[in-house]
């Protein structure tokens, strides 16, 4: 607050050269554990422009982003910088900001630094992203489209969407399994699901039909972690299928009349395919595997 133009906490900073001291001190202490940087957390509730010399947010977001990479890169980093971590999918804002950025630091600056978009999805299907209109707002501001998609937030209680049950019960698997499968289709970048304890109380937290088990990934006693059922899609793709290291490639999957799948050829080179069955019930589906050698198949099975 004590640098804000408005006194609070979500004000414009008054003096944007103690604003990128402080960026950089930042980067300092954590820049051995960082990998990517985006530079605010969900504009949409930000942005107090009393007592700054902004008339529109979309312009203090610009200069915000632009002073913010500035120390980012004068502080030594090099690492790829993006945002917004939009609470939900502006690419109307997202676009106008771009070409304000463009107009005023030059298409070149913001080619080079504005390096992926970040959204945070709580309706509907995660990883069913319209990334047509990310690449859209991209191109309209003249810059290449071919950049990353992050959902670095995905999941909440039944009261967003879920059906009772998906956070922790067989359904999760279900439920996380087509997500995921969602997102490598897509080929957008899923990060943050729910790393809570079920134990947990936070004062702050919604909870499941009013009960004791939250955003939960995993159950505690004592010292001892037990993952729930949602975790077991993210085992499977991240360690079974080899997609947790490395660069792989997604393959077309077709005719998906009663499944969700993805298939890839992971960093060992080696091909494998996820399948999910989302509903309640047991389903029957046929499927043909094309361009494998040989005639077996390594499956595993979660119910």
């Amino acid at each position: 607050t004590w640098l804000s133009c408005s006194g609070t906490y979500k004000g414009v900073p008054k003096d944007w050269n103690v604003w990128e001291d402080i960026v950089k001190k930042v980067y300092a202490r954590y820049k051995t554990r960082v990998d990517w940087i985006e530079t605010w957390n969900e504009i949409e509730y930000w942005g107090d422009l009393t007592g700054s010399p902004y008339t529109s947010k979309e312009d203090y977001l610009a200069d915000n982003f632009y002073h913010t990479v500035k120390a980012i890169r004068e502080a030594g980093g090099t690492i790829p910088t993006g945002g917004f971590a939009f609470a939900y999918d502006h690419t109307d804002v997202f676009q106008n900001v771009l070409k304000k950025l463009v107009a005023k630091y030059g298409r070149a600056w913001t080619e080079a630094n504005f390096n992926f978009y970040s959204v945070h999805h709580y309706g509907g299907d995660p990883g069913n992203m319209n990334w047509r209109d990310i690449w859209g707002a991209f191109q309209a501001a003249g810059l290449s489209p071919n950049k990353g998609v992050f959902v670095d937030e995905w999941n909440y209680t039944a009261d967003w969407g879920r059906r009772s049950g998906e956070l922790y019960d067989a359904k999760a698997i279900g439920y996380v399994g087509k997500s995921l499968a969602g997102f490598i289709k897509n080929g957008v970048n899923a990060a943050y699901f729910s790393l809570y304890p079920s134990q947990s109380t936070l004062s702050d937290t919604i909870y499941e039909d009013g009960g004791s088990t939250m955003l939960s990934f995993y159950t505690t006693n004592g010292n001892t972690g037990t993952p729930l059922p949602q975790s077991y899609p993210f085992k499977i793709l991240s360690n079974r299928l080899g997609l947790g290291k490395g660069v792989y490639a997604v393959k077309t999957v077709s005719n998906q009349t009663v499944i969700d799948a993805c298939c890839a050829v992971n960093s060992d080179g080696q091909k494998v395919a996820f399948i999910a069955n989302y509903y309640d019930s047991p389903n029957t589906v046929n499927v043909v595997f094309k361009g494998l050698s040989g005639s077996h198949v390594k499956i595993t099975e979660y119910y």
